[in-house]
């Protein structure tokens, strides 16, 4: 079995939380991002945005998200160089957001969309990762 039993919740706030799962070695496999409507108000601080990290090279990517279906995809030491893509598909693979020249920083609004699974992804110089956004 490639995943590992346990799943590691780092953040749990009402019914949004991020958790992530890795395999026998140690390796983290999945990324996951529960966040649940109305949960949250929408005029929150960005003091008080939840945001997860993931490294790509020399490159970190920052996801925010305040708890209403708001994401923000921040590349941090992003050159103007960077090949960067940002799409974000539900699991039937109809994509709902892509962005294909993204800069420093990148908003997603997933609030009009039916709830759902979401497979968030962003590549940049060839390396990508993969986060699954479940929309309650």
């Amino acid at each position: 079995m490639l995943f590992a039993a346990c799943l590691t919740i780092l953040s749990a706030i009402a019914q949004n939380w991020v958790g992530f799962a890795y395999d026998e070695a140690g390796n983290r496999v999945r990324r996951e991002i529960t966040i649940s409507q109305g949960s949250r108000s929408m005029d929150k601080s960005e003091d008080n945005e939840e945001s997860y990290y993931d490294v790509l090279g020399d490159r970190t990517v920052k996801i925010t998200q305040n708890g209403s279906g708001i994401f923000k995809v921040a590349i941090l030491n992003m050159e103007s160089d960077d090949e960067c893509y940002i799409d974000v598909c539900s699991l039937g693979g109809v994509q709902v957001f892509m962005e294909t020249h993204c800069g420093a920083e990148t908003l997603i609004d997933l609030r009009d969309r039916s709830n759902g699974v979401y497979i968030l992804r962003v590549v940049i110089n060839e390396k990508q990762t993969i986060w699954k956004i479940t929309k309650l």
